[in-house]
């Protein structure tokens, strides 16, 4: 490793944690007794569900930083998300570990931009 060098870490975001897709109507009996196990995050006496947005940005989360190993300086990526929203623009740099440096074009002039790394995707 190189002094100055990005090393990627992954590192638990939840440890301890095990999130489990069962319905409502299905019992959780089984759950609650497998080994290691400790205890189900429930209000009350019923099991508390996260939201199915709330997963998904949480997977997205996941796969992040294998996006930013994946951009080159120079190479074209197209915004997904945002009032830019399938605007193609040039990857500059990081900007800290969860937004990205890109230079578009608006108003016929070259422009910096910063958006978040999760609302690009390469071309």
């Amino acid at each position: 490793m190189l002094r100055g060098e990005n090393v990627l870490v992954e590192e638990s975001l939840f440890p301890g944690y095990l999130f489990v897709n069962l319905a409502p109507e299905d019992s959780w009996v089984t759950l609650r007794y497998t080994r290691g196990v400790t205890r189900i995050v429930s209000f009350g006496d019923r099991p508390l569900a996260v939201d199915d947005a709330i997963m998904a940005q949480l997977q997205n989360h996941q796969e992040a930083p294998y996006l930013a190993n994946q951009l080159a300086v120079g190479q074209q990526v197209t915004i997904n998300t945002g009032p830019f929203a399938k605007v193609e623009a040039t990857f500059l740099s990081m900007d800290g570990g969860e937004r990205v440096v890109l230079l578009m074009n608006l108003l016929h002039r070259q422009q910096k931009v910063r958006v978040p790394l999760l609302s690009v995707s390469n071309l």
